[in-house]
């Protein structure tokens, strides 16, 4: 209302000042063209009313409007800045000022780098340089001080926006606390250290494999198993890096694997200095949460010493059984032969002929299936995993008989 009176008053003087010393004369003018002017002059005050009310209802709306987005821009979840070319603070809402902890108008004026952590300093600079000298988008991430000297992460996304001065570009900056996601960041990256140290001080073979089947993690005994470093590894194709063998059980289950099953098998390999080793293999496809396989978690055993133990047992179960084919005189003729005495000995022994002595070690021989008494004396050091020599004794010692 203010400012249309003072309109009003601005056009009654123009008015006075233009009359001056002029008088309009209306004598020639008839009674109906009078009425006529006054009729087109009342048309024309309605009119001046009509747009008078417009104008008022715009300016409350504007008022109104303004207020509104004062409000959004003050009371933002994240803090608007804009600065000059040399970083000075132009203008902040109420969201930057209490990010930073500091009034508004200790805050207009100043550089924003002064609020900064030293090692940020030199990236906002160049991130307003880079700001001003480029009409796309741009952003960084700092880590911003406050006044306790407590400190927080900020994403800042930037771009530049025109000044009041024709030719130059301020900065306008939207600064976002990012101190949550850091830390959970940070949080994830300690906790991926702890579970590869307990991945690499396991003793099995443990790596993760993509559906391009390349290698994309290996614990240090994976990395070792091949001559390599865990770092080598990565991206490596697994046909390059497991040899066609292997590679060749590993295709044959990968239907099963991408089907989103779990797969074990056992192969042989070879190690280029440990030799030919028997290996146990554990696949687990890694499915995301669109239900497609995304990877394959393998662990890989080496089975090698169990194997021999496994048929090492089976060798004493197979030749426990022959023993027991032996009836009691046979036995007792074993045990001499197993005890190196000869056929004179065992008859005299046992009192029975030579002949008879002779006979009962053949006996023995096609009950326990062996070709010799050597082939005897072999099995029974294979059994207990020792060298037999032709001497009949097994590294310096007679094998004991094994239990029947």
């Amino acid at each position: 209302m203010a400012a249309l009176d003072r309109l009003r008053e601005q056009a009654e003087d123009q008015v006075t000042r233009t009359r001056t010393g002029t008088r309009t004369d209306v004598s020639g003018v008839s009674e109906v063209q009078i009425q006529r002017l006054v009729y087109e002059l009342q048309i024309h005050r309605e009119e001046l009313e009509i747009q008078n009310e417009e104008l008022r209802r715009v300016h409350v709306e504007l008022e109104a409007s303004v207020e509104r987005y004062t409000d959004l821009y003050d009371f933002a979840p994240v803090g608007y800045l804009t600065v000059d070319a040399n970083g000075s603070v132009i203008s902040a809402n109420l969201t930057a000022t209490t990010m930073l902890g500091r009034d508004r108008s200790r805050l207009l004026g100043t550089w924003l780098s002064l609020y900064c952590d030293p090692n940020s300093r030199g990236d906002l600079r160049d991130h307003i340089k880079q700001v001003l000298a480029d009409d796309s988008s741009q952003n960084c991430e700092l880590v911003l001080v406050l006044p306790n000297q407590a400190s927080f992460d900020a994403r800042v996304d930037s771009s530049r926006v025109a000044s009041n001065t024709e030719g130059e570009w301020h900065c306008r900056l939207i600064i976002t606390d990012i101190s949550e996601r850091k830390s959970a960041e940070r949080a994830l990256i300690e906790k991926d250290k702890h579970l590869r140290s307990i991945a690499d001080a396991l003793p099995v073979l443990i790596s993760y494999i993509d559906t391009e089947l390349r290698f994309q993690f290996s614990n240090a005994a994976h990395a070792a198993w091949f001559g390599k470093s865990p770092e080598e590894l990565d991206g490596e194709r697994i046909h390059d890096v497991l040899g066609e063998d292997l590679f060749q059980d590993f295709g044959a289950n990968l239907s099963d694997l991408l089907s989103d099953h779990r797969v074990e098998f056992e192969s042989q390999v070879t190690h280029q200095q440990l030799g030919p080793r028997h290996v146990q293999l554990m696949l687990m496809p890694d499915t995301g949460s669109d239900g497609n396989v995304r990877g394959f978690h393998c662990l890989v055993i080496d089975i090698s010493e169990r194997k021999l133990i496994d048929e090492q047992a089976e060798r004493r179960r197979d030749f426990s059984a022959r023993l027991l084919r032996l009836n009691s005189k046979e036995r007792a003729a074993y045990e001499l032969l197993m005890r190196g005495k000869s056929n004179v000995t065992i008859s005299q022994e046992l009192g029975i002929g030579l002949r008879t002595a002779e006979r009962r070690r053949q006996v023995i021989l096609e009950k326990l299936e062996a070709d010799s008494l050597a082939d005897v004396f072999q099995q029974a050091a294979n059994i207990q995993g020792v060298e037999f020599h032709e001497t009949g004794t097994a590294a310096g010692q007679v094998p004991e008989p094994a239990a029947p």
